[in-house]
């Protein structure tokens, strides 16, 4: 036998040996792939790659771009199809632009297979018409070593608000990202904090946390008619009084608010978990963009709601107002208040106003009315519910109209109201309340259903103590006086920035 034919002899065993093994392990690869295929592609959005790239692109185009001056961490995004609701989702993922994301963790919910906890998927990847998006499967089965996380296949199968939310995050991502898709269901109360902490290790700064769900689904066809008048008024009324509770991260506020409103939140077991693991973290929450169907539609028999929250890393009041800005808010109260009484409709025509940026910023907001130095009416928002400017339009309508306390404003009036505004900054717990300075601090205090606040100025006009302050602020939520002292009491702090009218 000639030398090369000796060699190739002895290596051909070895050669089949070695192909087998790439053959194997490529049939391993293969067995091991398991994909979880788009159920949602041609019905809910489009179909093909190219549709899709285009309907999701079209979307961030038109998407405003939110003037945030911190960085977003997480997200609460709707989960309807593309047509009704994926504007206001691209208004929420626009604000991600620019960010280094590894790593994508969705909390969504099992609309149709009940479980109990949090289950992540038995697949290697998640595909659409964009791709295949490979999840962490790493911290997946670390997670899956929690007793509140198992894997429930039947659950993934056909459930939509998951998928729903990977397109805008592949088009946003081009360079991919890795997924820890988790589909809630039956969580108690209990569970939120021992949740919270299993996930909390991967939420790192190269990690975004997505909580899929919509808010109330109003009509006959979901069982929900708590009003027939002034639909999407009560609607935004509603949905507010949940986003107020969500920006607080009020958790067993905003449970308490879902069961005593019943207002159908699909998604809160996913909203609760992300706003635990949020105040852990010390991020803020905001309100970024709300519609509905019945808006899109034009028909509100049945009508389903979509709000976009940022939650962000914290920024304590920012920056203050400037004089040209307070006198803008003053200004456009008293126009406000002059319109509305004069003609019953509100103030719409704003191009005589000079809206800057921060006249733009969603931040809380009380207008106050007196009249010889009496009040005469204050309403406000403790957080933010959209522009500065249009919040301030509407508690001055509300102040003059809609305090309990007071008779309407009249047009007779008008001339002797004194308007003043205080603007809100993030509102924050308080640890001890060594830490409340009268004079400088609002305070909120809350125990189940009841909820008070008192402005700042209050405590200076009376010349409050710091304990006589917190006693005046239960009263005020409907409490015994001590009640602050009661573990189960949440006391939180706000400061405000307080202006008025010349005298």
């Amino acid at each position: 036998m000639t030398k090369p034919i000796r060699i190739v002899a002895l290596l051909l065993p070895l050669l089949l040996t070695l192909s087998w093994c790439n053959m194997k392990d490529s049939n391993q690869d293969k067995e091991i792939k398991k994909v979880r295929k788009s159920v949602l592609a041609g019905s809910w959005y489009r179909g093909t790659e190219r549709g899709l790239q285009e309907q999701v692109d079209g979307f961030f185009q038109e998407a405003r771009k939110e003037k945030l001056d911190t960085t977003v961490r997480g997200l609460i995004s709707p989960h309807a199809g593309f047509f009704y609701s994926g504007a206001t989702a691209a208004i929420g993922y626009k604000t991600l632009e620019g960010r280094k994301i590894k790593r994508v963790i969705v909390l969504a919910l099992s609309h149709r297979y009940p479980f109990s906890g949090g289950s992540i998927a038995d697949a290697t990847h998640y595909e659409t018409p964009l791709g295949t998006i490979p999840l962490d499967r790493e911290a997946c089965d670390a997670i899956l070593k929690s007793k509140r996380f198992s894997t429930v296949s039947e659950a993934h199968k056909a459930e939509h608000s998951l998928e729903i939310q990977l397109p805008f995050l592949q088009r946003l991502l081009p360079d991919g990202f890795r997924l820890i898709p988790i589909l809630l269901s039956n969580v108690k109360a209990g569970w939120y904090d021992e949740m919270s902490e299993t996930l909390l290790p991967y939420w790192d700064d190269e990690t975004v946390v997505v909580a899929s769900s919509d808010f109330t689904h109003y009509g006959e066809g979901f069982g929900y008619v708590p009003f027939r008048k002034d639909i999407p008024a009560r609607l935004a009324e509603l949905d507010g009084g949940a986003a107020e509770l969500i920006e607080a991260l009020d958790v067993k506020g905003f449970d308490a608010y879902v069961k005593k409103t019943g207002a159908t939140i699909c998604g809160r077991k996913p909203i609760a978990l992300l706003m635990t693991m949020a105040k852990k973290k010390g991020l803020e929450a905001r309100k970024i963009a709300h519609t509905t169907s019945g808006e899109i539609s034009g028909d509100y028999d049945t009508s389903v709601s979509y709000l976009s929250f940022v939650f962000c890393d914290s920024k304590d009041g920012g920056e203050m107002l400037n004089e040209s800005e307070k006198e803008t808010l003053l200004r456009l109260a008293r126009d406000t208040l002059r319109h509305q009484l004069e003609t019953g409709k509100r103030l719409s025509d704003l191009s005589d106003y000079e809206i800057t940026k921060k006249l733009e910023d969603n931040m809380g907001a009380f207008v106050t009315l007196k009249i010889n130095g009496r009040l005469r009416g204050c309403i406000g928002y403790l957080v933010g519910r959209g522009p500065l400017h249009e919040t301030v339009i509407s508690n001055t309508i509300n102040a003059a109209a809609n305090d309990p306390r007071f008779s309407k404003v009249t047009l007779d009036e008008e001339p002797g109201i004194h308007i003043e505004i205080s603007v809100l900054s993030p509102v924050k717990k308080v640890i001890d309340i060594e830490e409340i300075v009268p004079g400088r601090d609002g305070l909120i205090i809350s125990r189940g259903y009841h909820r008070g606040t008192l402005l700042p100025q209050v405590a200076q006009e009376y010349g409050w103590t710091r304990t006589e302050f917190l006693e005046q602020t239960c009263r005020k939520a409907g409490l015994p006086a001590n009640a602050y002292k009661d573990p189960d009491t949440k006391i939180e702090r706000y400061s405000a920035q307080v202006f008025g009218e010349k005298e």
